[in-house]
């Protein structure tokens, strides 16, 4: 047990293993907990869960912090539970691994530990980062003949196990992300990716998550808060992966982002209620830019599908900003796939729709972008303005007005 300690100037830098907290290849470490302790002006992270099992972090504070603040390392580890935890200024570090140079508050490998009510205020990169690889790797890597399938991991499964104590059947819940924010970090509050992806699925713990045939388990994140950040959530690669009651506001580029993603429109990608500002007071003494509102609060994906449901859009009425958009990182002769909404509401947002059409469909529509006035939007894309019609391929179909 490590509680109510300070530690400062610690952590040396270029030392791979050198860091102020460090649980290390210990297995099942039930009843262990770093508590209340405050780490600041660490040269080398702050609080590193390698290779164990069932330890408690909770209440530590940590400030100015080069490198990883809150850093589970290979992918092994589960049963962890990091709760009420704030992490101020996370930042650049050059003198260690290759995810210290674009560092995040919190670093995630498996999507089996429970995360919540944590706090990641200002730094360099990123709030949260999930980056979950198809198998652990570092001295975690499983043998070829008993893998370990890390992106197939599901996130808030409910599990009866026997308790052997008692001979009864308990519920077990674990892989929780519910109640943290993020704020003023210079890249994305909320980040998922890795190459490999990740395609959560119902497997077994018995079979290390690598049952054949297994179904998509959606993986739901709740009540997450993101502002005054570049993207406030963004997932890259992945399967069923869900936005639940998100407050995104003030954030410059994007709200929700998503790019390749897949699972269908009933139990796939997308978000589902919570709140999108595109400028709140918080931003209404932007200096810079009086301009200055989140380009797009919804950004569907340029690859295959995702549903937005009961999500409520505000302050979407400047020039620079748009409540929904389509078709995340499409470059050339790519236009969206189908994004089915229901339930959505808009207020002082007239900004409702971008639509990123490819240029040699359309006359007379400039930077390859169309708003659309009054929305009227069907269960599988179609988008009607007050002037053309547009199908999600972007061929223009027909003018109601004529």
């Amino acid at each position: 047990m490590i509680e109510y300690t300070e530690f400062f100037w610690v952590g040396q830098a270029f030392r791979v293993g050198r860091y102020p907290i460090h649980f290390h290849m210990l297995g099942n470490v039930n009843g262990s907990y770093s508590r209340g302790n405050a780490v600041h002006n660490s040269f080398n992270r702050a609080t590193t869960i390698h290779g164990v099992q069932n330890l408690l972090v909770e209440r530590t504070v940590t400030y100015d912090i080069k490198g990883l603040s809150f850093f589970i390392e290979d992918g092994m580890e589960e049963n962890n539970k990091v709760l009420n935890n704030l992490a101020v200024y996370t930042r650049q570090s050059s003198s260690l691994l290759n995810p210290d140079v674009t560092p995040a508050s919190f670093w995630i490998v498996n999507p089996n530990n429970h995360f919540e009510g944590n706090y990641a205020a200002g730094g360099t990169h990123f709030g949260f980062w999930f980056r979950i690889l198809a198998s652990p790797d570092g001295p975690s890597t499983p043998p070829a003949n008993n893998p370990y399938c890390s992106n197939r991991v599901p996130l808030g499964e409910c599990r009866h196990s026997r308790s052997q104590t008692l001979g009864l059947f308990i519920l077990l819940i674990t892989g929780i992300f519910k109640d943290n924010s993020a704020h003023t970090v210079g890249w994305y509050g909320l980040w998922i990716f890795s190459m490999s992806g990740w395609f959560p699925k119902d497997g077994t713990p018995e079979n290390r998550y690598c049952d054949s045939g297994a179904a998509d388990k959606p993986a739901v994140f709740e009540n997450f808060k993101a502002w005054r950040c570049e993207r406030g959530a963004e997932l890259v690669f992945g399967g069923p992966i869900q936005f639940h009651n998100f407050m995104l506001l003030d954030n410059e580029k994007a709200g929700h982002d998503l790019v390749e993603v897949d699972g269908g429109y009933v139990d796939g990608c997308g978000a589902w209620g919570g709140i999108v500002v595109g400028h709140s007071d918080i931003s209404a003494d932007h200096d810079e830019d009086p301009s200055y509102c989140t380009g797009q609060g919804y950004i569907g994906p340029k690859l295959w599908s995702s549903t937005v449901k009961d999500v409520e859009f505000y302050n979407f009425d400047k020039d620079s900003c748009y409540a929904l958009g389509t078709c995340s990182q499409c470059t050339g002769d790519t236009s969206s796939p189908a994004i089915e909404v229901s339930g959505l509401s808009f207020t002082d947002s007239p900004n409702k729709v971008s639509v990123k059409l490819i240029k040699h469909w359309l006359d007379n529509v400039n930077d390859n972008k169309v708003l659309l006035g009054d929305l009227a939007m069907g269960s599988f894309g179609l988008l009607q303005g007050s002037g053309w019609q547009f199908d999600w391929n972007g061929r223009k179909q027909s003018n109601p007005l004529e």
